[in-house]
């Protein structure tokens, strides 16, 4: 690198680590005060917006400003949040990671621009700044909108991922829960008649009759309530009330005048 241009480096970094915040460099000598002040009310509008725009003129016939550039935003450690503007009087370079392989866009912004330079220079560099900030926007936005349909898209895998998990454990289920579905109705059925017999019984029975048969009605009272209950009770233990529900309702059909009985 050329001397001269070795110590602008030096002296554009200095200017830029104590500045004392500023964004305005004017090494060029290239801008009157009041493009001074309009350039900076520019760069704290981006910065308020997330884009910390840093503006630099350097001398005319500077050599090799592109290189200046690149060198002078690695060195202060840079990054997508960053935009350095830098003008010799004849051209503009900008330089932000923001739109690494977008060379396209600086381009674009200095033909914006282009009327503003004719006018004075801060209001070329302020539209120059407006319009790759703009771009940046633009480019965030849209990956913004791809990172957001990548997520929907993974979201509507998963979804269509959980709902086949979920047929096919249905699918599997199904046999044991219709299994459990008729094995409930042929209980429910079991369970009416064993109750019917029962009602039949306690309006059969006398109203003085034997300890043998109150004990026996109790008796098939208590395992009905079981049965009700479903505690301990099987469709088999079902089957085997009803038989007992049964011979007692024949021995009070055949006997019904138990109470004389001993």
């Amino acid at each position: 690198m050329p001397c001269g241009q070795s110590a602008l480096v030096h002296h554009l970094e200095i200017a830029q680590r104590v500045g004392g915040g500023g964004a305005v460099y004017d090494l060029g000598h290239l801008l009157k005060p009041g493009g001074v002040r309009e350039l900076q009310q520019k760069a704290d509008q981006l910065r308020a917006g997330g884009l910390n725009v840093y503006f630099v003129t350097v001398p005319r016939g500077s050599t090799n400003v592109p290189a200046l550039v690149e060198t002078v935003y690695q060195d202060l450690n840079m990054g997508p949040e960053d935009l350095l503007i830098v003008f010799d009087g004849r051209q503009v370079y900008g330089k932000t990671l923001a739109l690494k392989g977008d060379s396209q866009a600086f381009r674009d912004a200095f033909q914006q621009a282009r009327a503003g330079f004719r006018l004075f220079y801060a209001k070329g560099l302020e539209q120059y700044a407006q319009a790759v900030a703009d771009r940046i926007n633009q480019r965030r936005g849209a990956e913004a909108a791809a990172e957001q349909a990548a997520v929907q898209r993974g979201n509507l895998i998963w979804a269509a991922i959980v709902a086949v998990v979920v047929l096919v454990l249905a699918i599997a289920a199904y046999p044991r829960v219709k299994q459990r579905v008729v094995a409930r109705r042929e209980y429910n059925q079991r369970l009416r008649e064993a109750e019917e017999v029962f009602d039949r019984i306690t309006i059969t029975m006398p109203g003085a009759a034997p300890e043998a048969v109150n004990s026996e009605w109790a008796r098939l009272d208590e395992r009905l309530r079981r049965g009700r209950e479903h505690k301990d009770t099987t469709p088999t233990d079902l089957d085997q009330l009803i038989a007992d529900l049964r011979r007692l309702d024949d021995r009070l059909t055949r006997s019904p005048d138990l109470e004389n009985q001993t």
